[in-house]
């Protein structure tokens, strides 16, 4: 069995502490716009990668940003609904409590800081933990060891490296504060096929070290072969859920994310026989 999918079954049945990431009836909103997510609700549980789908203007990064407690950055606010994080409501908590509660968030776009150097990059991730330093000490060189070209630009400023290599820093940034979860928005986006693999595995590898993903992907493919479970979104809502290994053998997932049409690729509006699953209040 290739390394990958042993750790994929070895973790299938992952399990700590703690009842995991629970959204309940999400309305979230900006300024006077009306909703962008209506009624949302998800679950991660403790050591699952779940996946989330959905076309451009789905909202799949402002549920990332509501989780994160960023919403107040963008003008946004949640309208109705909680986010629970092992019970806990953390709805209205700041960005940096939702880190200290053990969340972490790889953005789209990678966002590194890009005059500062890779090592500073990294040790910023850790600003949150508060205790020993050997063992921040500890997990930045865990990260250099994960990440060896990082060991070789660890004095280069980030905004030099290509744009795979700014992808580690970002993931490599957001698992200094060892995160329970780790939000990950379109991490494979743009880059090329032999690192979106390395991506891949070191998701797989997070995992089994038990941390739980959430893992918003345009790569249907990637994200479906590696997920536990999956979402699809359409308009700020819900549609279809289900076990990852049924998404994947899904003719409409199929037809439209994996492209296996057998003709045009249509708009995913457009597959009349897509049986959704409403999930929101009426």
């Amino acid at each position: 069995m290739e390394p990958m999918k042993a750790a994929v079954a070895a973790t299938a049945g992952l399990a700590t502490a703690g009842a995991g990431l629970e959204v309940r009836n999400l309305d979230v909103g900006y300024g006077p716009l009306g909703e962008v997510l209506r009624g949302l609700s998800l679950t991660v549980a403790p050591g699952q990668i779940v996946t989330l789908l959905g076309p451009n203007g789905a909202g799949k990064t402002t549920l990332m940003r509501a989780v994160m407690g960023l919403l107040g950055l963008h003008d946004g606010e949640v309208r109705r609904g909680e986010i629970l994080l092992d019970g806990v409501d953390c709805t209205s908590a700041e960005s940096s409590q939702i880190v200290r509660r053990g969340i972490g968030l790889v953005p789209e776009g990678r966002q590194v800081f890009p005059t500062l150097s890779v090592e500073d990059n990294l040790r910023s991730g850790a600003h949150t933990r508060r205790g020993n330093r050997a063992e921040v000490e500890a997990t930045f060189e865990s990260m250099l060891e994960r990440f060896p070209v990082l060991a070789d630009r660890r004095r280069q400023a980030a905004g030099l490296l290509s744009g795979g290599e700014q992808q580690m820093v970002a993931m490599a940034r957001a698992l200094m504060a060892k995160p329970r979860l780790l939000l990950m928005d379109e991490p494979s986006l743009g880059l090329a096929p032999r690192i979106v693999e390395q991506i891949r595995d070191v998701i797989v590898e997070v995992r089994a070290e038990g941390t739980s993903v959430l893992l918003v992907e345009q790569n249907a493919a990637l994200a479906l072969e590696i997920a536990d479970y999956g979402y699809v979104m359409e308009t700020g809502r819900i549609v279809l859920d289900g076990p990852a290994k049924e998404l994947l053998a899904n003719t409409e997932i199929r037809e439209f994310y994996l492209g296996q049409t057998g003709g045009e690729r249509r708009n995913y509006r457009d597959v009349k026989h897509y049986r959704r699953r409403k999930r929101w209040l009426s």
